[in-house]
């Protein structure tokens, strides 16, 4: 009987450990989870920080803009397309977090995140953010012109073989 019983202590203390194990990996998780949640607010700090809400802007400006440009037969007034251009803004920043932040996760360690947060609170990190917006749209117009070179080079190169 004593054998048994000490079989079954054993087991008792084989579930006790489990259930200690259980707990700890519940710590370690919560744990990588708080990791987790703070690298993706530290993402989300060096966005916001490097200008990404304002780039996020004249990217919107731009995309709507050309779409615009596009549809100049339709009678849609000007505030259709502010309304629109807020609506985008309004919605598409947390949805664009959530695609951009595994991206940043995969490229970059914590340290060199946090190297970029310090680095865009220095003045020549200020200086390069509040100049971004206007190179991003200069260089949108300058990449769409591009496009257009290129599609309508597609076109002629089509248009040839044909004949």
């Amino acid at each position: 009987m004593s054998g048994l019983m000490v079989f079954g202590q054993v087991d008792d203390a084989k579930k006790i450990d489990a259930i200690n194990q259980a707990s700890n990996d519940n710590e370690v998780n919560d744990k990588i989870v708080t990791q987790r949640d703070v690298l993706d607010q530290k993402i989300i700090d060096m966005l916001n920080l490097s200008g990404g809400q304002a780039n996020f802007d004249a990217a919107i400006n731009q995309m709507v803009d050309l779409q615009k440009a596009q549809f100049e037969s339709d009678s849609e007034s000007e505030d259709f397309w502010n309304e629109f251009k807020a609506e985008l803004k309004g919605e598409s920043y947390d949805y664009l977090y959530e695609l951009l932040i595994p991206i940043y996760k995969a490229h970059l360690s914590e340290e060199e995140i946090d190297a970029a947060i310090a680095y865009y609170k220095t003045p020549l990190g200020k200086s390069l953010i509040a100049k971004t917006p206007l190179i991003m749209k200069e260089s949108m117009q300058a990449g769409a012109a591009w496009g257009q070179q290129v599609a309508e080079l597609i076109v002629k190169k089509m248009e040839d073989r044909k004949e």
